[in-house]
């Protein structure tokens, strides 16, 4: 056996937990999480078991954040309390540094600490020039320029502009976010930050964030105060609450394809659904696939529906035009809605048989809709959910010819 590799969709009701670990050579791990989040449930659980069964030094190589919808982010605080380190955060870009301050407003507004604990945070532009064969994971240049009273002591903020990274020349990863009107909005979580740190008399974000339960006035109550950490709060409540279009907030999702590099190798593929509320198991048969490549397309909540938007779908499906015929598994986008499917998909991705879905049994959404889940069995393919009580897996493995 040349190299072993694990991937789970953890089992957090309405929300999106998925986790990966390649093994290789002298039993080293690397290991990976994309989302990690539910409103459904308390999901700290949830983050024990992992940290305990898959990260055997505590060390998390990537962590992918789609997007900040607390369905997807929920589990990160305790996540970071559980590990020693995460070595580097890959989150959405849009216009400069605000995604990386709406990463910190929500970790500090929730009770969480990245002190020590993070060497990089990398905002990914996809829309940067291509270039496969320079870009290592342990390698990246991404280094900017943060302004002083935004920085923070030992861990790096850059921009990675292109889309395609390598681990090793094990294993590949292939990042997209689609393009977004431009606007002002996000200049102001820039604005509500700096007002932030002058109501507390900080001098920069690094000393706001030691003093998160000194008492602030709140701007639209003067006459009380709240501690700089519900500040933090209330910042990324505003910014990414329903009223400010979710949909954008879903739009700016980043997409993440992940498959094997090894071309010289046989694969061999097992499928579980687990019940974990009892002993039985769905067990799908082994699949066989000779020297194929085999690629899984995380797409967080972001839509791929044509109708008004037929030129974001093509250039989605242009960005993995190398990738198309070797994705089988395919995470169906925003839980299963009706609302971000396109059935195009299923003839785009013609090798997609296994359509993955996160969502709650009791979802007040109707996820995964009736008519996604309709389209995906008429066409010949499975779809493998994981809710509050099921726990989709599935294997890898790279054998030698």
């Amino acid at each position: 056996m040349k190299m072993k590799s694990n991937f789970k969709l953890w089992p957090v009701g309405q929300g999106l937990f998925y986790s990966g670990t390649i093994k290789y050579e002298n039993n080293q791990n690397f290991n990976f999480v994309y989302d990690c989040g539910s409103s459904s449930m308390n999901i700290d659980e949830i983050v024990d078991h992992y940290v305990e069964t898959s990260l055997i030094d505590k060390t998390l190589d990537m962590l992918v954040i789609s997007h900040f919808d607390e369905d997807h982010i929920s589990g990160i605080p305790k996540l970071l309390t559980e590990v020693k380190k995460i070595k580097k955060i890959f989150i959405p870009y849009e216009n400069g540094i605000e995604n990386y301050l709406l990463f910190l407003a929500f970790i500090y507004g929730n009770d969480g600490n990245i002190n020590e604990k993070i060497d990089e945070i990398i905002l990914v532009n996809s829309t940067g020039p291509e270039n496969e064969n320079n870009r290592d994971f342990e390698e990246l240049n991404t280094s900017i320029e943060i302004e002083d009273n935004f920085s923070l002591p030992n861990i790096k903020v850059g921009v990675f502009k292109g889309s395609s990274i390598k681990y090793r020349n094990l294993w590949k990863f292939k990042f997209y976010n689609t393009y977004l009107r431009k606007t002002n909005f996000s200049s102001k979580i820039k604005e509500e930050i700096i007002n932030l740190i002058k109501d507390s008399g900080c001098k920069g974000l690094e000393e706001l964030l030691k003093k998160l339960n000194s008492p602030v006035k709140n701007d639209e109550n003067c006459d009380k105060e709240i501690s700089v950490k519900n500040s933090l709060k209330k910042i990324y409540e505003k910014y990414c609450s329903s009223s400010y279009g979710n949909s954008k907030q879903n739009q700016s999702s980043l997409c993440l394809y992940h498959s094997p590099l090894l071309n010289d190798m046989n694969m061999e593929i097992s499928i579980y659904q687990h019940d974990i509320l009892s002993i039985s198991t769905f067990i799908d048969p082994f699949f066989w696939y000779g020297d194929m490549i085999i690629g899984t397309l995380l797409t967080g909540d972001i839509s791929l529906r044509q109708e008004k938007q037929a030129k974001r779908y093509n250039d989605f499906k242009n960005h993995y035009k190398n990738e198309c015929i070797d994705v089988l598994f395919f995470l169906t986008p925003h839980h299963g809605s009706s609302k971000n499917w396109n059935k195009d998909v299923l003839h785009d991705f013609p090798m997609a048989y296994f359509y993955l879905n996160s969502a709650g049994l009791l979802s007040k959404y109707d996820h995964p809709s009736d008519s996604v889940i309709g389209d995906i069995i008429k066409s010949g393919r499975y779809i493998l959910n994981s809710n509050e009580k099921a726990l989709v897996e599935y294997s890898i493995d790279l054998i030698d010819k």
